[in-house]
């Protein structure tokens, strides 16, 4: 990805329904201080306490483990095996909801898979109630989790109706399940002692009753104010409370549910029966997490009824007797500031408006610092909902964030057009700094879905409409990289011209600029893409080395003289002037770090391996220099795998490894070329005793790196491969078919190096077979057939010449040099006449193509025909 993409601020990701760790504390005390209500009190081996403890630390791994560890004992009684696979589900439950994504989404599947796997294999088990209950209670806390992260952005409708739908569910489920207990609760006590007792299914039944009635007060909250399936909803979930507040057997229990009693009260507008409920629950003097929700329920009165002046003294007494508060208490301290402040601004009285507004600031860092989670982020939120109507207006600041929040919730086209607005609404107000930071990010998002098209238009109206804004060259050159995209899609002329012009046109409006230089190296790029290698080059080397694109440029630049040089050998003309040029330029580019023993980077090791080969391909080899440049990306590959040894991260291995083969190629080469055959067979020998893959990545490039050398050192290299395929050949019955073709290339061409042609022949043929229309291989096969001099051979040659032809260019250089074959075929078998022919329509129809040797070498051949 583009270098300044990464660095685009995009709606404040930070910010924006960030991952779940911490946002459930309060969740997880308000939805599930049921959820371990209802367990076997006499437990026997296993404490209920203990795990319950260990999950209100969030050592949530701990008990996992111990239950797994347990559960795996084939030992285990029948009764701890039901309490364990309880604990173990609720501890994956409660989990979930301190994590996010795929993670959450897994840990609710194995808190579901652990309760259902025991019902599976445990039918009959006489407490399998217990496991139908939690069962049930994980898709409840499942959905109130969805529920209050839709709360967080209201508009993302996809959370929400997912919500809704689990919301549904749930009460369908627990309904039945009250149904089931209520009807157990009921018979006549039984007569088993393992069997659960009338006590505790009547707190089972309380607990079923309780998370009834609060997953109907989560899906009120979820629907429409004016629904009549809320108020139904509601009326529902107030019966169901109403049966646990007076007559549960937990007191606890009890005052939670008179706590929700009292907000569907107040959320009725009966206010009266609110404070009525929560005054019972001060009498009964609970402990500090239902004293602080009743404290927040009575602030949300005061706040629905306009008494802010109120809701503060009564905060500031409850913080004074009890030394702290809640995050939720927090938030609520927030919102009570937030509004003294909005009427000390409205009566214009601005010393108090600014000490409140640094009440606010203190209470939203505390909230953040010491509570964060849930609570901390709707603090945050509110926050910078009242900076930004603060400095954009309402109207302004409303349309930034409805944009982020259809981004956060993945609405993607509503968030376009949202932003669209917002920068319409910026530059109406002559905020153009704003409208740009905001076209910006549009553009940004619209690239990060890959919708090209769209994000070109918009980067090039940015570059348009705001000539002087301080991302004008990013925004100008990601719209350069849009078109380069759009190409990549669908290389049309057309598309190309479009992206070269614009690249073309960003290196001249902001030369010397660091994007200038990311064109610069997209350009070249795009150049080497065309194989325009010369070009490419040119533009390779205008990139500094310090800049971001500097070291894969060097890399690149001996990439592109290692390409020019081999197209020069194919033409068979003269290297010498080009070889000077590359080794004069990469030298004094590497010089710097080849010098110091400093670790070499990947890019730096490409570099100075590719200085490396151009040395030992000259037309006479510079070992030495060769050695030097070596010996480094050795000395950094050993430095690198010390690093991860002692624990650092190694980057890029992959691309290590590539860089050690072929380094293990060079040298290879460079011990033949020097005489150090023995040196070589060694190096040959250790690394027989790597994987097939790690040999054959070596072997495979060998033979093409010598294709200048001498013949004796051609041989050396020959015999190496020989003996290290041969020892690959001892475990063929290991390797792939994929690897087992490799190693039978390598063999042929160890075989065409040490001058065994008929076993070179052998092994060919068989690759052709299995490979028909490989041109390179059936060239080689009828280059092999011509050497072997025999009528069969020639007639074999001249069908696989033949059949070569079809597969070039009419008249062109390759073309000529089959026509030569197949006709030097006829005529080593005495087929004069047609050879004669062959010759003489190919002299007419193309005269002057080909080099100057080939058409020698036809005339010489016809002539020689023609004496026959």
């Amino acid at each position: 990805m583009i270098w300044q993409i990464m660095r685009i601020p995009i709606a404040n990701p930070k910010h924006s329904i960030r991952t779940m760790r911490f946002y459930f504390i309060v969740l997880t005390i308000l939805g599930c201080a049921g959820f371990m209500i209802g367990s076997d009190a006499n437990a026997g081996s296993v404490s209920r306490e203990y795990f319950e403890q260990l999950r209100r630390r969030q050592l949530f791994n701990l008990a996992e483990g111990y239950c797994i560890r347990k559960l795996a004992d084939d030992k285990l009684s029948e009764s701890d095996r039901a309490d364990l696979t309880l604990e173990l589900s609720r501890t994956f439950a409660e989990h979930a909801l301190y994590s996010s994504g795929q993670e959450a989404g897994d840990l609710w599947k194995r808190a579901r898979e652990t309760v259902d796997r025991f019902l599976t294999t445990e039918p009959s088990h006489p407490k399998r109630i217990l496991m139908d209950v939690q069962s049930a209670l994980i898709p409840a806390s499942q959905a109130e989790s969805l529920r209050w992260q839709s709360e967080l952005n209201p508009l993302d409708t996809k959370r929400k109706s997912e919500a809704l739908g689990l919301a549904a569910a749930v009460v369908s489920k627990l309904t039945a399940l009250e149904q089931t207990l209520a009807e157990r609760v009921r018979r006549t006590r039984t007569a088993r002692p393992e069997a659960m007792q009338p006590f505790e299914l009547r707190t089972l039944l309380d607990t079923v009753r309780y998370r009834l009635g609060n997953a109907l007060l989560g899906q009120s909250k979820l629907l429409e104010t004016t629904s009549p399936d809320r108020a139904d909803a509601l009326l529902t979930a107030t019966d169901w409370l109403g049966k646990v507040s007076g007559a549960s057997m937990s007191v606890e229990m009890s005052l939670n549910s008179k706590l929700l009693l009292a907000e569907i009260a107040r959320i009725q507008n009966d206010l009266k029966r609110a404070r009525a409920t929560l005054k019972e629950v001060d009498d009964a003097k609970p402990r500090r997490n239902i004293r602080d929700r009743a404290m927040a329920e009575r602030i949300r009165i005061m706040n629905q009824e306009n008494r802010y002046t109120d809701a503060a003294e009564a905060l500031i007494a409850y913080r004074r007797k009890y030394q702290m508060m809640s995050g939720e208490l927090r938030y609520l301290n927030a919102i009570v500031i937030l509004n003294l402040w909005r009427t000390a601004k409205e009566v214009k009285n601005e010393e108090l408006a600014s000490q409140l507004l640094q009440q606010f600031e203190v209470h939203v860092a505390r909230a953040i610092e010491h509570h964060g989670g849930y609570w901390g982020e709707r603090c945050r939120l509110l926050q910078e909902s009242m900076q930004s109507n603060q400095s954009l207006g309402a109207g302004l600041a409303a349309a930034i964030q409805q944009a982020k929040q259809f981004y956060s919730a993945g609405r993607i086209d509503d968030a376009m057009d949202a932003y669209g607005k917002a920068v319409e609404e910026a530059q109406a107000k002559k905020l153009d700094d704003l409208a740009g930071n905001l076209a910006f990010i549009r553009g940004s998002i619209l690239v990060r879905e890959s919708n090209y098209v769209k994000a070109a238009d918009a980067f090039r109206e940015h570059t348009q409409s705001f000539p002087i804004h301080k991302r004008r060259a990013s925004a100008h050159l990601l719209w350069v990289y849009c078109l380069g995209k759009l190409y990549d899609e669908q290389a049309t002329a057309n598309r190309r011209e479009a992206y070269t012009e614009a690249l073309t046109e960003h290196r001249h409006l902001f030369k010397g600029s660091p994007t200038a230089n990311e064109a610069t190296w997209m350009l070249a790029r795009l150049e080497e893409r065309r194989l325009q290698i010369t070009k490419a080059l040119d533009l390779y080397k205008q990139i500094p080395v310090e800049h971001l694109r500097g070291k894969p440029a060097q890399a690149a630049t001996a990439r592109c003289y290692e390409m020019i040089l081999a197209r020069l050998r194919e033409l068979k003309q003269s290297t010498a002037e080009w070889e000077a040029a590359a080794i004069r330029h990469l030298a004094k580019a590497t010089n710097p770090f080849l010098k110091t023993p400093k670790t070499l980077d990947t890019e730096q090791s490409e570099t100075v391996l590719r200085l490396a080969r151009i040395y030992l391909n000259r037309q006479t080899p510079g070992y030495s220099a060769a050695e030097v440049c070596l010996g480094r990306v050795f000395d950094s590959w050993e430095q690198v795998q010390a690093d991860a040894n002692g624990g650092a991260p190694m980057e890029r291995e992959k691309t290590w490894k590539w860089l050690i083969n072929q380094a293990t190629q060079l040298r290879i080469v460079s011990l033949a070329g020097q005489g150090n055959s023995r040196e070589a067979q060694q190096l040959v020998e250790r690394l027989s005793r790597n994987s097939a893959d790690e040999v054959l990545a070596v072997l495979d490039g060998l033979m093409p790196l010598i294709e200048g050398a001498d013949q004796q050192t051609r041989w050396q290299i020959g015999d190496l491969q020989l003996s290290a395929s041969s020892g690959l050949l001892v475990r063929q019955d290991e390797l792939t078919s994929e690897q087992q073709t490799r190693l039978a290339h390598c063999l042929g061409q160890a075989y065409l190096a040490t001058d065994q042609s008929s076993k070179a022949l052998e092994v060919y043929s068989a690759l052709l077979d299995d490979s028909p229309r490989d041109k390179k291989l059936a060239r080689t096969v009828a280059d092999l057939l011509m050497k072997c001099e025999s009528q069969e051979c020639y007639r074999k040659a001249k069908v696989h010449w033949r059949t070569l032809l079809n597969s070039e260019k009419d008249g062109s250089q390759e073309w000529l040099e089959i026509r030569y074959q197949e006709a030097l075929c006829c005529f080593k078998l005495g087929e004069f006449e047609e050879c004669r022919k062959l010759l003489q329509v190919t002299r007419i129809l193309y005269p002057n193509n080909g080099d100057k040797e080939i058409r020698s070498q036809i005339a010489k051949l016809q002539a020689d025909a023609t004496k026959r």
